[in-house]
């Protein structure tokens, strides 16, 4: 398949149909997350990228909501957030436990801009670390030990957690987005590195109901749908079921 040029997909990011009603949504609700596990954290207009209004409506990454539940009640000191983007997760979480200090790795030096203006938008600028590249090199360097780590580094998952090199990893609680589209055979792998420390669950993706939030109230049906729609896709632009493998070590899990 051949791949679409990038004046493509920044046309569409300013003037496609998602676009146009992303602009709508934000006019009518404003930018601050009225659901999900991080209700109340406020997007200002340059962070709200990507598909910003599953993020609003409190929707994205539904099937996460009752892990990130647990994960507040164990109230972790020391986060990692692999492939932070915008900040989401990274600024979501330190919002949601005080004290909690998160190391935030991007690639992306634009993306890392972003991370850093959500975090001083919510009060939590001094809490938030911001790195670049991720390796398994760096993850074995940083200065304290992580609880938790936040993966989604888009088919790199296999070559950053290695706890032979970050050996803190088998005593982490890991909350991994799989990419087996990108790379196949991910989950296996993971799987296996990680049997003999850690319980793992392997969460799928579920269909969406725009009845279950009321923001979406007065859209057309096809509106509705695409509001929620995360976009997941393959390299080749095809649609893709996402799943995330949840990692609680042993000693956590009894």
């Amino acid at each position: 398949m051949t791949r679409l040029p990038a004046a493509y997909w920044f046309l569409q990011s300013r003037f496609g149909r998602y676009a146009r009603l992303a602009r709508r949504f934000i006019r009518r609700h404003s930018l601050v997350v009225s659901g999900g596990p991080f209700a109340g954290m406020r997007y200002t207009r340059r962070t709200a990228v990507g598909r910003i209004v599953a993020k609003l409506i409190g929707s994205y990454e539904q099937e996460l909501h009752g892990v990130l539940g647990e994960i507040f009640q164990s109230a972790p000191r020391t986060v990692v957030n692999i492939g932070s983007a915008e900040g989401y997760y990274a600024v979501g979480v330190a919002r949601a436990i005080p004290e909690l200090r998160v190391h935030a790795f991007e690639t992306d030096a634009g993306r890392r801009a972003l991370c850093s203006e959500l975090a001083r938008a919510n009060g939590v600028a001094d809490r938030i670390v911001l790195h670049g590249y991720c390796t398994a090199d760096a993850l074995g360097k940083l200065p304290d030990p992580a609880d938790l780590v936040i993966c989604d580094c888009e088919g790199f998952e296999t070559e950053v957690l290695l706890p032979d090199m970050a050996p803190w990893l088998r005593n982490a609680r890991l909350l991994v987005e799989l990419h087996d589209g990108f790379v196949p055979g991910i989950t296996e792998t993971l799987t296996a590195r990680f049997a003999a420390t850690h319980d793992v669950r392997i969460i799928s993706e579920t269909s969406r109901d725009p009845a279950r939030y009321p923001a979406l109230d007065g859209l057309a049906a096809w509106e509705a749908q695409e509001a929620l729609d995360e976009c997941r896709r393959d390299r080749a632009g095809h649609p893709m079921l996402m799943r995330w493998a949840v990692m609680t070590p042993w000693q956590a899990a009894r």
